[in-house]
């Protein structure tokens, strides 16, 4: 213990008449310990931890098919394209229980498809109205970024509203029609 104490003294004294060897060896220090601390934090986090999902059994693996036909793992721009576009179809799983309930309580397969064609209609409509009044709202301040047209011009207002509820018709037909071709019994076995 006697060896410790007279250590410690005689560091104490080095570390008062250099001050500038001091901070070095004081930043040494902890550049050492805050990186051993953050190695250990991503390990923890990647390794020793188990994953934060709630229903670990519903992840799934996303491949694509390839010129030659092969199976490979998706790649980023193709799963942020297909997350993109896959909202409407994600309500249309969401729903299949729904759906699939309907289908063999006698619905048409008609009746199926404009069910969630009418709720996504519904839901651009919606987005629509709200852009036309802020639009409206906000019109002359954005009279500067226009150049020969109105700020209030019927026909421009018309023309976007009727062309953003056909691409809406347009993104919901294709899941409409999965919704369409579904299976009571093979949707509610799965379920």
């Amino acid at each position: 213990m006697q060896g410790f104490v007279a250590d410690l003294r005689q560091s104490l004294r080095g570390f008062i008449r250099e001050p500038v060897f001091a901070a070095a060896s004081i930043v040494a220090l902890a550049i050492g310990v805050g990186s051993s601390t953050a190695m250990f934090t991503i390990v923890d986090a990647v390794l020793i931890r188990p994953l934060p999902y709630l229903a670990p059994e519903r992840l799934v693996l996303l491949n694509s098919v390839d010129g030659t036909g092969q199976r490979v793992p998706m790649g980023v721009v193709e799963f942020f394209e297909l997350q993109r576009r896959a909202t409407t179809i994600e309500a249309v799983v969401q729903r299949r229980r729904e759906l699939a309930v309907r289908a063999a309580l006698g619905a048409q397969r008609r009746q199926l498809c404009a069910l969630v064609v009418v709720k996504g209609l519904r839901l651009a409509g919606v987005g629509v109205a709200i852009g036309i009044a802020g639009v409206l709202a906000l019109s002359r301040f954005l009279s500067a970024l226009l150049y020969g047209v109105g700020e209030r011009d019927p026909w421009t207002l018309c023309g976007v509203a009727l062309m953003l509820g056909t691409v809406a018709l347009a993104a919901t037909l294709l899941p409409a029609r999965a919704a369409a071709r579904l299976d009571p019994l093979t949707a509610l076995r799965t379920e």
